[in-house]
């Protein structure tokens, strides 16, 4: 159970920073890549960075926290369903926020709500559905004896 617990902690937080820096990315670049005349290679870079660096950084981040209690081709097979999955999982949490931004600012009566609703839909939403794969990682490297082959 701590197990169990201990991961979806370690993921939902790596979910969270993964949602937040998409969403400052976004937030902070929009305004460089709506630029009429900024060049189509500056445009593709840019992109790249918004698209590349939560999702890195989130996998850094949770490999550095799962090697902390697990070995180390355990960990690395569970960053890998995490980074895997993260695009599937945003993919589902993006459309199903709006649910949470219209309740939260229904809710609350002011439209800032919304966006903040919005975000925590995201989050939440991501954490729950990466924590799937991440565990089912985790259980088949266990089961198999992936961490007894490393050697």
């Amino acid at each position: 159970m701590r197990t169990a617990l201990r991961l979806f902690v370690v993921v939902g937080v790596a979910s969270l920073m993964t949602t937040a820096t998409y969403f400052g990315l976004v937030l902070s670049l929009l305004p460089i890549l709506q630029r009429p005349n900024l060049p189509r290679l500056a445009q593709v870079a840019l992109l790249a960075v918004v698209a590349l660096t939560p999702v890195c950084f989130a996998a850094w981040w949770i490999f550095r926290r799962l090697r902390a209690n697990y070995s180390v081709p355990t960990a690395r097979a569970t960053t890998i369903a995490f980074v895997v999955f993260t695009p599937l999982t945003l993919g589902v949490a993006f459309p199903l926020s709006a649910l949470f931004g219209a309740y939260s600012e229904g809710l609350a009566g002011y439209p800032v709500f919304g966006l903040l609703g919005a975000f925590v839909g995201v989050a939440i939403i991501a954490a729950l559905l990466s924590f799937v794969p991440c565990a089912l990682a985790l259980w088949v490297v266990r089961h198999i004896g992936g961490p007894r082959q490393a050697q």
